[in-house]
């Protein structure tokens, strides 16, 4: 039976909050020596979400920065949910990004270019 997935991130680790109620949510910062510690317990939830999905399932990527080996790690992510992204499922990712931070929201772009999902811009004033 799948439960909750929450794994509290520090100064160089995401916060990772994977909800089985279709709610998910990235935060903090994504700077870890081995990326695939961090991400790998959030991917194997993930692959078993996706057998039982949530009509309506939603990212809120708030993270500030991530590193390449992160990228890598979130490029996973995105290609499992674009495998739930089919006929009635939805997948919806709130990328959230300073104004000013043109950069940020070119990653986004290049990181799903390939993948089809839903991807939503959401500015903020700045990270505190």
């Amino acid at each position: 039976m799948l439960t909750e997935y929450i794994y509290i991130g520090d100064y160089k680790n995401p916060t990772i909050k994977l909800g089985i109620n279709g709610e998910f949510e990235l935060s903090g910062r994504s700077l870890p020596e081995n990326s695939r510690n961090i991400y790998q317990p959030a991917i194997d939830w993930l692959i078993e979400y996706k057998n039982a999905p949530q009509v309506s399932t939603i990212l809120n990527f708030k993270l500030e920065y991530f590193n390449t080996s992160s990228s890598k790690m979130l490029f996973e992510i995105f290609k499992i949910l674009e495998k739930i992204n089919k006929g009635k499922f939805k997948v919806t990712i709130n990328w959230y990004h300073e104004k000013e931070d043109e950069d940020f929201k070119i990653e986004a772009e290049y990181l799903i270019s390939n993948l089809d999902l839903n991807l939503t811009f959401v500015e903020i004033k700045q990270y505190e």
